[in-house]
């Protein structure tokens, strides 16, 4: 195997882009996104809206550290 290859598979297995057409989907992925650094091996903080680099921290506790994320309903 040449190195790098193993990275090149890897990134190529889980990065599956799919195009946003539907409300329930966008909200499918908003949800994973939020709710990922409480789940699984990181388990990075226990309650979601405590993870700093999470947009919930605004939308919850309306704390933000440099930008103000928009709402995705805002979004045309």
């Amino acid at each position: 195997m040449l190195q790098g290859t193993r990275s090149i598979k890897y990134s190529k297995r889980f990065f599956d882009a799919k195009p946003i057409n539907h409300r329930k989907f966008l909200l499918l992925k908003i949800n994973y996104i939020d709710l990922n650094c409480v789940r699984g091996k990181w388990k990075l903080v226990e309650h979601w809206e405590d993870y700093e680099y999470s947009s919930a921290r605004f939308y919850v506790k309306n704390k933000f550290d440099g930008f103000v994320p928009v709402h995705h309903e805002e979004l045309s």
